[in-house]
């Protein structure tokens, strides 16, 4: 990782580059914060196509299909053993597993993927609230906020119980309900 440049010199304020640097880079982790949530939101589809096919292929003793046959021709053939699931437990080793575990396997992978979907979408949210607050601060001849709006409490669009407020120095006093880590080690 490169080194950090060093700051402009800010003589009675931030200056403008300064902030249009700051957006541009909230930018930047915003498309990649974007871009993990499409990633998530296609890999769950992927494992709900994959569990619908676990419930459906026990139901039948064959299932016919078009066995390929090099890259040019199929020749018909049945599916057997359809209990039997070959599963990828690393990027290494595979497993045969029957469908139930490999449905309980789907089912935990499931789960990680919604709570990764979770936290990837809090973080589209904070990076959102941060580059508006870059806006706001280096919108040029943005007017100050009056006394009697600084101690205005405002809700935060997304985050229920949120509140920001500007104090008289011109800070931002933000403020979040505490949640609890749900989460399990293991």
């Amino acid at each position: 990782k490169p080194p950090m440049p060093p700051m402009p010199p800010m003589a009675g304020g931030a200056s403008a580059e300064l902030f249009q640097a700051v957006r541009e880079r909230l930018e930047e982790q915003l498309k990649h914060a974007e871009s993990s949530a499409k990633a998530l939101e296609e890999r769950r589809e992927e494992y709900e196509e994959l569990r619908g096919l676990l419930l459906e292929l026990p139901k039948k003793v064959q299932h016919p299909i078009m066995v390929p046959f090099g890259p040019l021709a199929s020749f018909a053939g049945h599916l057997v053993h359809t209990n039997e699931v070959l599963t990828q437990l690393s990027s290494e080793y595979f497993a045969l597993r029957t469908r139930d575990r490999a449905l309980q396997l789907v089912e935990k992978r499931l789960k990680r993927i919604g709570n990764d979907e979770e936290s990837v979408a809090r973080e589209v949210r904070e990076l959102t609230m941060q580059q508006q607050v870059a806006a706001g601060e280096a919108a040029p001849g943005a007017a100050r906020p009056s006394p009697s709006e600084r101690t205005t409490l405002r809700s935060v669009p997304g985050v229920p119980g949120a509140t920001v407020r500007l104090d008289e120095e011109g800070f931002m006093d933000i403020r979040e309900p505490a949640m609890e880590d749900t989460r399990t080690s293991g």
